[in-house]
């Protein structure tokens, strides 16, 4: 005996299916909105730290040797050893050459990482000199993007060597 196609049995399993298909083409909407979002985040935290902020570090470490000291601007716009999000950090050193590589344990510093997954800024900063310093090394904040300008890394950089500058033994090199 031939099954009725009318039978609304059978009309359900369409159902499922247009509402399946539903469900799929909303999700892949929805990821399709969150990756566009990641994307421009990205490429808003690129285009503000080569246009604003490495010009801003670069007057910084020109000062810096100016007074006798040194300093090192690494931007990774595509990511780098410590993983796939954009960093762009600033070594810096209170007397004499960064020689090799710096070290958050050695050279003050100043970081930004992109935390796409946020849509923030992850705000990392070191003191230590040659074992002086407060000795404080790590995540410090997290800034929405619209926080991160050339008056706030002004800002942080002189606290930073502020608290590098005045402990006793900073002056040591060994």
């Amino acid at each position: 005996m031939a099954t009725d196609p009318d039978d609304e049995r059978l009309n359900a399993i369409d159902r499922i299916l247009r509402e399946h298909a539903e469900v799929e083409r909303t999700m892949d909407e929805q990821a399709a909105a969150v990756l566009a979002r990641q994307r421009a985040f990205v490429e808003a935290f690129v285009d503000r730290c080569r246009d604003e902020l490495c010009p801003e570090m670069e007057i910084i470490v020109a000062r810096l040797r100016q007074d006798g000291g040194d300093g090192l601007v690494a931007f990774e716009p595509h990511g780098g050893r410590a993983g796939p999000e954009p960093r762009l950090t600033l070594w810096m050193s209170i007397e004499g050459e960064i020689t090799g590589t710096p070290r958050q344990d050695r050279h003050p510093y100043l970081q930004f990482d992109a935390v796409v997954d946020h849509q923030q800024v992850r705000v990392s900063e070191g003191d230590m000199w040659h074992g002086g310093g407060t000795h404080h090394s790590g995540p410090v904040a997290m800034w929405e993007l619209e926080r991160l300008t050339a008056r706030a890394v002004i800002d942080e950089v002189v606290a930073i060597l502020a608290r590098a500058a005045v402990e006793p033994g900073w002056a040591d090199p060994s």
